[in-house]
């Protein structure tokens, strides 16, 4: 599945052409007139242990070339909508300069939308902006109070970033330390979901790294199919990241929970079925087939209630090249699977039937 600035505060610093760095620091941004800088060091940061398995949402954003026309490059909205309550998010990014984020009420770019440039200006500035590129023109003088960011951006080495947005601020640091960049927002523009890109000669590696447990669907009963044809799984993420063998989801739903694990993000014939609940929520399946196959219900595992429709359960399911395991999360598995079929799995897929709704929660692949 292809899913397919105005008046600015600024906080911190001194000038400087020092390259930055991402270590946390205690001590505190000093203030200037004119330019505004932080205060930045050349020290650099390991990446802190567990932090590869946190942050594996992983994609790349190919150069779009040099930009100063709004209609002549887009950006790749690669996550679902922006779960209610959620209000920042980090992510890691390796590339030369110009990193674009959007913030934007529709999965495509729209005029009034936010628009966030870290390391533009051959990686020496960034800046905030109330629409896509270009507000009223181009050029320095447009952006007067874009701040100075020497070398944020690193074309060998992930920096790590957050952003958050409230009604009013809209605010873009260096995880573990404060704000480089903030704008008071007015345009009360909707924030829904979050757009890449990168220009200017630039490729981008990125890995994003929560929200924890709130990347949220919702899947609708499908009712009583006849066959395998009579109903779909939803390919609600992208592509699994390589290397990544497993990943955890929180569920509530009455019975028939359907996940899939395909080669592409459809259903097929030769990819595998999970059924977690099916049998009136009194039992469970993991099939080589999107079912039924020859062999149905052969193995099926009695789990009952294992599912309910007024809480959230947490399930784990991991997979190996011979092996596939589901569970309760923080309990060892009550199902397994010997593989031997060879399928690639490189795409989750979703789906409710039998009466039942779903409500997904996807807390990162691991």
């Amino acid at each position: 599945m292809s899913p397919q600035s105005t008046a600015i505060i600024f906080i911190y610093g001194t000038a400087t052409n020092e390259p930055f760095s991402s270590q946390a620091t205690e001590t505190p941004p000093r203030e200037t007139t004119g330019t505004t800088e932080i205060a930045p060091t050349s020290q650099k940061t390991e990446t802190p242990p567990g932090e590869t398995k946190e942050c594996s949402i992983a994609y790349h954003t190919f150069d779009q070339g040099n930009q100063h026309d709004p209609d002549g490059f887009f950006h790749e909205y690669v996550w679902p909508a922006i779960p209610i309550g959620v209000t920042n998010f980090t992510f890691k990014i390796r590339a030369k300069n110009d990193v674009s984020l959007t913030l934007s009420s529709s999965n495509e770019d729209v005029l009034q939308m936010y628009q966030i440039l870290i390391g533009g200006w051959v990686n020496m500035y960034s800046v905030f902006r109330t629409c896509k590129e270009i507000c009223g023109g181009h050029g320095d003088t447009q952006y007067p109070d874009k701040i100075s960011t020497p070398h944020i951006l690193n074309e060998t080495e992930y920096q790590r970033f957050f952003i958050s947005f409230t009604d009013d601020l809209l605010q873009v640091g260096l995880d573990g330390m404060p704000p480089f960049m903030s704008y008071q927002r007015s345009e009360a523009y909707n924030i829904k979901y979050i757009g890449i890109s990168t220009l200017w000669g630039a490729d981008g590696d990125w890995q994003f790294c929560g929200f924890e447990c709130s990347l949220a669907y919702h899947s609708f009963d499908q009712g009583v199919p006849d066959d395998a044809a009579g109903y779909f799984h939803e390919y609600v993420w992208p592509e699994i990241p390589t290397g990544v063998t497993n990943f955890t989801f929180n569920l509530r739903a009455r019975n028939d929970a359907f996940v899939s694990l395909s080669s592409i993000d459809e259903d097929l014939s030769d990819m595998y079925s999970i059924i977690i609940g099916g049998w009136v929520n009194a039992q469970s399946i993991i099939r080589n087939c999107k079912g039924p196959c020859s062999d149905v219900n052969s193995d099926l595992i009695d789990t009952p209630q294992i599912l309910n429709e007024a809480e959230y359960q947490r399930f784990f399911i991991s997979f190996t090249d011979d092996l596939i395991q589901v569970g309760l999360n923080g309990i060892s598995p009550f199902m397994s699977y010997q593989r031997n079929e060879g399928y690639n799995i490189t795409h989750v897929g979703i789906g409710t039937i039998w009466g039942s709704d779903g409500d997904w929660q996807f807390c990162g692949f691991g």
